[in-house]
């Protein structure tokens, strides 16, 4: 077993301020059509103490199929949404991350 990650909802986020900066195309977030660019993480699984712990919050138990629950302070409506996502395994994304990575 690694310190990597095994598994991934698809989001990048700015560490310090907790916005969510991309949605990767085909992972748990954007296919969830959900979680946008902009909106900010207030909570993980009902943990509204995320400051510094965004990554070990999401990577939870770490395995694919699991669920977690970020609340999420929209950017367009200043509004507190719970949604729920599936943890991908982080193979599954590699590609696609991979064509992202080339083409930003």
């Amino acid at each position: 077993v690694t310190a990597a990650n095994v598994t991934t909802v698809g989001i990048t986020f700015d560490d310090k301020t907790a916005v969510i900066s991309n949605v990767l195309v085909g992972g748990p977030a954007f296919n969830s059509k959900k979680i946008f660019k902009g909106d900010r993480i207030v909570s993980i699984d009902g943990d509204s103490d995320v400051a510094g712990q965004i990554i070990p919050k999401l990577k939870g138990i770490d395995i694919a199929g699991s669920i977690v629950t970020l609340g999420l302070l929209r950017a367009s409506n200043g509004q507190v949404e719970e949604i729920k996502l599936r943890r991908m395994a982080n193979i599954q994304i590699a590609d696609k991350r991979r064509l992202f990575e080339l083409f930003t």
